[in-house]
């Protein structure tokens, strides 16, 4: 089962973290954050050193999705990740 997904989209580009100024992608996540919103998941959005973290609060377990930039200005990285 694929974990991550590569693609380009403009639209996202603008949202520098705090931590790493290198990495963009907080427009990504917060999008991601708000879609799911619509479909009834609690989340948020949580800055770390590689990019954005967007955590799914749901039980039994929480699933993540990491954003960051990747590859080029308008290229983005989103993968998954349990706990």
């Amino acid at each position: 089962m694929r974990t991550h997904l590569e693609f380009r989209a403009p639209r996202f580009v603008g949202g520098a973290n705090g931590i790493n100024p290198d990495i963009d992608g907080s427009k990504l996540a917060v999008f991601l954050a708000e879609e799911f919103g619509t479909l009834e998941f609690p989340t948020s959005v949580i800055e770390e050193d590689w990019g954005w973290m967007v955590l799914l609060k749901e039980e039994p377990f929480r699933l993540w999705l990491g954003c960051s930039s990747y590859d080029a200005p308008d290229g983005w990285l989103v993968f998954r990740a349990c706990q």
